[in-house]
This record gives structure tokens, sequence and C-alpha cells, in this order.
């Protein structure tokens, strides 16, 4: 996605702390070829707000994924699908599983053999007695950035992975 968390276009919450919510928007471009300029980006925000999937400082609320999903759906005519799947510890410990509701039930992403296409790497850094959490596309095998919605960004190169994050996203 070419629309950086820098942009000063963007809506002060996503310039300040919109990392997670652009890697979910660039997981969207990845699989649709969208490319949302920031007046568009600016109304997903606005949209995942009005509806609960993100609070107004970026946090992504539970099943985020799939209504920011949802939403891009409706604006750019294009489906795709995701849901998170896992949080995973440095050493392999995972937590918070994903669950997918069929009907009335929540099931583990798990049962349903999903696989992640996609992984984010949330970076600590402390800067100037500050503490910054920074999350990038990463390849999860080689831990290589591939895309960081801040160029460069402190973040990565003064800090270390905490954690990671998967995804199981698809057209539909």
């Amino acid at each position: 996605m070419t629309t950086k968390q820098n942009n000063p276009k963007l809506k002060k919450a996503i310039y300040d702390e919109g990392c997670y919510f652009l890697f979910a928007l660039g997981v969207y471009s990845d699989l649709t070829g969208v490319d949302p300029n920031p007046d568009e980006v600016n109304t997903v925000y606005d949209m995942a707000v009005d509806i609960g999937a993100i609070r107004s400082d970026c946090y992504m609320n539970p099943g985020a994924f799939e209504k920011i999903f949802g939403i891009c759906t409706n604006l750019f005519g294009v489906s795709a699908s995701a849901i998170f799947l896992w949080k995973e510890n440095k050493d392999g410990s995972r937590f918070d599983v994903g669950s997918v509701q069929v009907g009335n039930k929540h099931y583990n992403a798990d049962d349903f053999g999903f696989e992640p296409t996609h992984y984010a790497a949330l970076y600590i850094a402390t800067l100037n007695g500050k503490t910054y959490g920074h999350f990038v596309k990463v390849d999860r095998e080689t831990g290589e950035v591939l895309d960081d919605s801040w160029p460069n960004s402190n973040a990565v190169r003064n800090g270390y992975v905490k954690s990671y994050r998967a995804i199981h996203a698809k057209l539909v």
C-alpha cells in the first residue's frame, strides 16, 4: 500500500497510532490490488470507529480485521475476508487464538485449518525515556520487514520484536 503513516493528509489518530490499522489495510491491498489513497484511508477509519471495529486511538478491538475487510469490500467492490488467528511470543508460545463464527457458535480458527497468510511483528523501542510500539508486516521465516507503515521507523531501527500476529486472508 502506498499510503504511509507519515502522510500529513491522514487523520491525526492514524498518523500517531495507526500502524496496525494500516497493516490491516495493507493486507486487503495485497489481496485485492486496491491501493487506498489518504482520503479513502480516513473514510475506512471513520467507518471502523463508527461500527466499533477500532477505537478512535486506532486500538483494534476483537473482530477488527473481519469488520475492516467488510468495510473495504463495500467501499471498493472487491470482496476479501480476513481473520485474526493468533498472537505468538518470540519463544513460539501462542495465545489469543482467533475464532470463527458460524451461525450462533464460535469455533477456534485452528478447527478450520486456517494457515497464516500474513504476519505482523510488534517492535518495541525506548527512545529518550519513552517506550514505543510499532507494527510492521514481516516474513515470519526470515524476520525481514516487508512493509513498514512509517518508512525507516525508529522502532524497527532501534527496537526488538516482542511478538507476532498471524492473519489468514483471502479473496472471496
